[in-house]
């Protein structure tokens, strides 16, 4: 990374947040990489963690796949709402890689909602109607998609890599040995700690804006009008679709 001021790298992390440049113009601008980058954005949450938490809620971190859904709850959510894959990527920001991989694992443990959910995305991709298969889609029992702000599972797999890891390390081996014994590279390791420690950073933004307007909303009192004899009413008025059949 190139020799600059703390105040000038705010200001570009100012410009990143508000959408002015990309993550792209970011790394081309300080002559880095993204790995590089990231590092050097969470090192600046320390002193500037109001800069941090913007970062964060315009630019969230994209964690790799989403464990934390239930794909058959989200198949029978699709079907029931006539949704195409590219609406439930926009609305779960999940990965069309990662529907694809659950959606055939679902193949094995449940094929008489892949086989129905499979006809209606071919009916989507050829813009056929769903109609004939209403019936079929009526009789699945709806629940709900639960999704949770953080992937709490990619999380705990993370954290167990991390405890082998230190474990290994405090026991006197050197970290590239410790990496070695687990079957990774030491530069896999600091990967994997490094998008950990994103996910706790970002996980505390967010419970801490939460507990912010938690405690702003209990310091408001409800104030009403003093009757001036007046009696007019106060009136209080806000998919690469799948393009390839699924096998």
């Amino acid at each position: 990374m190139i020799d600059i001021s703390e105040e000038q790298l705010v200001k570009y992390l100012e410009d990143y947040a508000d959408g002015k440049i990309t993550k792209t113009d970011l790394v081309k601008m300080l002559k880095t990489d993204y790995r590089g980058l990231n590092s050097r954005i969470m090192k600046m949450s320390v002193v500037h963690n109001k800069l941090y938490e913007k970062i964060v809620q315009s630019h969230p971190f994209k964690q790799k796949g989403r464990d934390d859904i239930d794909y058959e709850a989200l198949m029978i959510y699709i079907l029931k709402n006539d949704l195409t894959i590219n609406d439930a990527i926009e609305e779960f920001k999940i990965s069309r890689r990662t529907i694809q991989r659950r959606v055939n694992e679902i193949a094995k443990t449940n094929p008489r909602l892949f086989d129905l959910f499979k006809r209606a995305t071919l009916n989507n991709k050829v813009g056929k109607s769903n109609a004939g298969l209403k019936a079929e889609i009526d009789e699945l029992e709806e629940r709900e998609v639960v999704i949770s702000e953080i992937n709490e599972s990619r999380e705990e797999f993370l954290g167990s890599i991390e405890k082998e890891f230190n474990e290994l390390v405090l026991s006197g081996m050197s970290k590239e040995k410790a990496a070695k014994t687990l079957g990774y590279t030491k530069n896999y390791i600091d990967k994997i700690l490094n998008e950990l420690y994103r996910i706790k950073i970002e996980k505390d933004v967010i419970q801490n804006t939460d507990d912010s307007n938690k405690f702003k909303d209990s310091l408001k009192v409800d104030v009403k009008p003093i009757d001036s004899g007046n009696k007019e009413d106060i009136a209080n008025n806000t998919e690469k679709e799948i393009d390839e059949e699924i096998k």
